[in-house]
């Protein structure tokens, strides 16, 4: 899915000059210089609205168009109608549509995937018996969605809308079902609806972005948003325009932004509620709860935050679950068998330590096409497959190291860091399509009071246009991501390096993790608040993350919260 040649130069420029200006500010706080947050702050703002300008390719959109008509007729249809469609029926019944729409001839012509088993397949034999398809509607209903499915048809050209018949379908979770089905039955498929419905993504965006502003500051803010922006694999031409894509990212940040600001129920549930609409975001919750399984162990009690992150997730869970399996109907109780189907696929756009660890030369799509090879993604899928079962043992040893690395590092961290952290078991241990790397901005927090770590992510984002830039046009799209994988792993893994490098001075937050009573620790925290709400300057860390001020923005570099570290203590404290 191309982007436009002179959107992806400016969207390297901007991951450029983000990455310069926090290689500035890392200097300028090695060298101890005075004004050195000052001057590398004005320039934040402007990052952040060159990063959203960069996310919507500079105003190009897709080819000047909002909507992404092919991501949103999968989610639109599939949702609206998932009652008679499930996850098996989306392609099947949108043949027998345009058939009846006077199209016969052009869909006898076409293939399309059979959702029952991911494998291409004819359009004869549904047009043959479109019973089959049609007794899944009441009368009203079908002709419900022969109107809804022609909106979409009538949008694409013929050869775009064959090509959207064999994609992998409709694949939601229950809970995202029954969002989307709710929001979609208000009113026909129209362009005012489906305006609407597509502004629901920028808008979480938007409220993620302001989130990070107020509990992390504007540092934090503004790698997000050139994360958003220039981040390749996260771009815009794959889910921008689109239908509730990005509500798990937003819930994955709010989750982050609630832990931060000492609410770590509300966290739990935001971290549920992204793993109920996505899954993949259970991650964030991993570490933490590792955390307080080795604090169980060498303590035999963990400390309240992880018991009440816990707690909140399990709450959200029991309290969203349900009534989305009642709206979704019985045709939800298929989620877990479609899920199995669906992992089990193989796409060009995987990413990922497996996906790195599968690659051979000699069975990539390219070198299969020079050769000749007859049934070219049949030999292409099996040959990954094969790959991905050699690899295995290396793939659960990377990812069982991470997991014991993760119970570590969290008993000296704060709960919202060790989530944040947990997100880099996805790049270890699964094969995510490329758009879900979006996560990275998540990450973002990491930058909080480590420059270096939103310098590392921007590097990222950077060298992942240079791969686009000057890799794409010469080969597949499997290498073309194989090589995004190398530069996303290494990236990320320097993030974390970076965020976790020791300071000389220890924060304060951190120290909700140490090995003391709770009862000498709030008192700790509360006489550093003290002292920095009556001005005095402390050399202990930046002060309690659960008060945060309402009167101030955090300026480039401070918590959201009160400090009890003055400038020059500040710069000791900075690595």
């Amino acid at each position: 899915m191309p982007v436009p040649t002179a959107a992806q130069t400016g969207q390297l420029a901007v991951a450029l000059l983000a990455t310069w200006l926090l290689a500035r500010e890392c200097r300028l706080r090695r060298s101890s210089r005075s004004g050195a947050r000052a001057a590398s702050g004005r320039a934040l703002p402007v990052l952040v609205v060159l990063g959203a300008a960069a996310y919507v390719n500079f105003g190009a959109l897709h080819q000047g168009r909002f909507v992404h008509i092919w991501d949103t007729y999968h989610h639109y249809i599939g949702a609206k109608y998932f009652p008679e469609l499930g996850y098996d029926a989306l392609y099947q019944c949108t043949a027998v549509a345009d058939a009846e729409a006077g199209l016969r001839p052009e869909v006898a012509r076409r293939t399309m995937t059979d959702l029952r088993t991911n494998e291409r397949a004819h359009t004869l034999d549904v047009l043959l018996h479109p019973e089959i398809c049609k007794r899944r509607f009441t009368a009203a209903r079908w002709a419900e969605f022969v109107h809804d499915v022609a909106w979409f048809r009538e949008r694409v050209t013929p050869t775009t809308w064959g090509r959207m018949q064999r994609d992998h379908g409709y694949n939601a979770t229950p809970v995202w079902n029954a969002v989307g089905h709710v929001l979609t039955r208000i009113a026909p498929a129209s362009e005012l609806q489906i305006a609407c419905l597509v502004l629901l993504d920028p808008l979480l965006l938007a409220a993620a972005l302001l989130l990070l502003l107020r509990c992390f500051g504007w540092r934090v803010c503004a790698v997000a948003a050139v994360v958003l922006g220039t981040f390749y694999p996260g771009q815009f031409s794959w889910t921008g325009g689109a239908f509730l894509r990005f509500d798990w990212l937003f819930c994955a940040v709010a989750g982050l932004c609630a832990l931060r600001t000492g609410r770590p129920a509300l966290g739990g549930a935001a971290f549920a509620t992204a793993a109920l609409l996505r899954l993949f975001p259970a991650a964030m919750l991993v570490g933490p709860a590792l955390a307080a399984m080795v604090q169980l162990v060498r303590r035999r009690r963990c400390d309240r935050a992880h018991l009440h992150l816990l707690a909140g997730a399990a709450v959200a869970g029991a309290v969203a679950l349900p009534p989305a399996l009642i709206i979704s109907g019985e045709r939800s109780s298929g989620f877990v068998d479609n899920t199995v189907k669906h992992a089990g696929a193989t796409f060009t756009n995987h990413m990922g330590l497996p996906t790195l660890l599968a690659y051979r030369p000699d069975s990539t799509v390219r070198r299969l096409r020079e050769g000749g090879t007859r049934d070219l993604w049949p030999r292409f899928r099996e040959a990954r497959r094969d790959a991905l079962r050699q690899t295995r043992p290396v793939i659960l040893a990377a990812g069982l190291a991470l997991l014991v690395l993760l119970g570590v590092a969290g008993q000296r961290l704060a709960p919202w860091r060790t989530a944040a952290l947990s997100l880099l078991l996805l790049p270890a241990l699964l094969e995510l399509t490329c758009y879900y790397y979006a996560f990275a901005a998540a990450l973002a927090v990491l930058a909080e009071r480590r420059p270096a770590a939103g310098l590392a992510l921007c590097g990222t984002c950077a060298a992942s246009m240079l791969v686009a830039l000057g890799l794409f046009p010469r080969v597949g799209l499997d290498e073309g991501y194989i090589a995004l994988s190398v530069v996303t792993i290494l990236g990320l893994a320097a993030t974390a390096v970076l965020a976790l490098r020791k300071r000389t001075a220890p924060d304060a937050d951190d120290a909700e993790c140490a090995d003391e009573p709770d009862r000498v620790l709030r008192t700790r925290l509360s006489r550093a608040a003290g002292a920095g709400s009556t001005g005095e300057r402390g050399s202990s860390g930046e002060g309690a993350p659960a008060e945060p001020k309402a009167s101030a923005s955090p300026s480039w570099g401070q918590s959201a919260g009160p400090s009890s570290v003055g400038p020059e203590n500040r710069r000791q404290a900075s690595p």
